[in-house]
C-alpha cells in the first residue's frame, strides 16, 4: 500500500504596492468611466466586489502615502479631463470605500490622497475670490430647484 501525497502548498508573493502610471483621462463626452482610476475596482461581472477605493495592503507607510498622492493627482486629472464628473458625488464615494480609520502602514494611502487634496484646494483657494465662487454654487443650485419645481408645476397642469 502507497501513502498518497499531497502536492506542496505554493505560496504567492503577495503583490507589491506601485505608483501607478501617469495617464490621460480626456473623454470626447466629458463623462469618464471611474473605473480607469487605479484605486477604483469594478469588476466586469459582478457587483460584490466593487470598490471606489482598493489598495494593495503594506508594511511601508512611506510608500502607501505616496501612492495616496499620485492616486490623488489622478483623481484631479479625471475631473479636469471630464467636466460632466465634478459635482456628483464621486469624491464622496471614494471616501465612503476608504477605511479612514486605518492606523496600520496600509492607512498612509488615504492620508497621501487626503493630504494632496488640501494642498490643492490651498493653492487654488489662494487665486480665487471663494466666497463670490460660492454665490455661484448657491445661483446654480438654485436654478436646478426652481427648473425642477417648474417641471412639478407642468406636470401638475397636465
Amino acid at each position: 500500500m502507497t501513502l498518497a501525497t499531497t502536492p506542496p502548498i505554493r505560496k504567492r508573493k503577495a503583490a507589491l504596492p506601485r505608483i501607478p502610471p501617469r495617464a490621460q483621462y480626456f473623454t470626447a463626452s466629458g463623462v469618464g468611466n471611474l473605473a480607469w482610476l487605479p484605486f477604483v475596482h469594478r469588476p466586469k461581472r459582478g457587483n460584490k466586489s466593487a470598490t471606489m477605493w482598493r489598495v494593495t495592503p503594506t508594511e511601508d507607510y512611506r510608500l502607501a502615502y505616496t501612492i495616496g498622492t499620485e492616486y490623488a493627482a489622478h483623481f484631479v486629472h479625471f475631473l479636469r479631463d471630464n467636466p460632466a464628473r465634478p459635482g456628483g458625488g464621486v469624491l464622496r464615494k471614494i471616501l465612503a470605500d476608504a477605511d479612514l480609520n486605518d492606523s496600520s502602514p496600509t492607512g498612509g494611502y488615504v492620508d497621501g490622497f487626503i493630504h494632496y487634496l488640501e494642498l490643492l484646494l490651498y493653492h487654488q483657494a489662494r487665486q480665487m475670490d471663494l466666497y463670490a465662487y460660492a454665490d455661484q454654487c448657491h445661483e446654480r443650485i438654485d436654478r436646478i430647484y426652481q427648473d425642477d419645481a417648474a417641471c412639478g408645476e407642468e406636470s401638475q397642469n397636465d
